[in-house]
């Protein structure tokens, strides 16, 4: 199974079984290694590759990515392990303007503090959340957003 039929079947999975910590862990981890995979596959293309060898989604999927990873850190509040490898999908796809967008429509910024302050311990969120953050915050156009959630839970990034 390549990417492209890979990634309808993992968020088919996440609709299906949004209440399944385990297939919640697995599925955000699988989207994880795909989207990791998709920005290396980009950045080559960009720098002067002939082969395009990683299927890029389209932003109705991207889309659907973020509303289904957000939906996942709502659901397993409490769950270290899922919470990490949602920040992992968030932060992997933060860096590109569209998917930034699709990110804070599905309501990535205040899960990504609440990922910074309640798992302040465990370095592996802290740091997947605060890169995420990060890079919506080199965003002009999401500076305020950034700001205004920044105030209400008094943190720094």
């Amino acid at each position: 199974m390549n990417t492209a039929e890979a990634m309808p079947v993992i968020l088919e999975a996440l609709r299906a079984h949004p209440a399944s910590r385990t297939v919640q862990m697995r599925a955000c981890g699988a989207l994880w290694s795909l989207a990791a995979r998709m920005d290396a596959r980009v950045e080559r293309a960009e720098g002067g590759a002939i082969e395009m060898v990683c299927h890029i989604p389209s932003i109705e999927m991207v889309c659907e990515i973020c509303k289904m990873v957000c939906q996942a850190l709502r659901s397993h509040a409490l769950d270290a392990e899922v919470r990490e490898r949602a920040c992992g999908v968030l932060w992997t796809l933060a860096p590109n303007h569209d998917n930034q967008v699709q990110m804070v429509a599905a309501g990535a910024v205040e899960l990504l503090f609440v990922c910074v302050t309640r798992y302040a311990a465990h370095v592996g969120i802290r740091r997947l959340a605060q890169g995420a953050l990060r890079c919506l915050a080199q965003n002009a156009c999401f500076t305020e957003e950034i700001a205004d959630t920044q105030d209400q839970m008094k943190l720094k990034i």
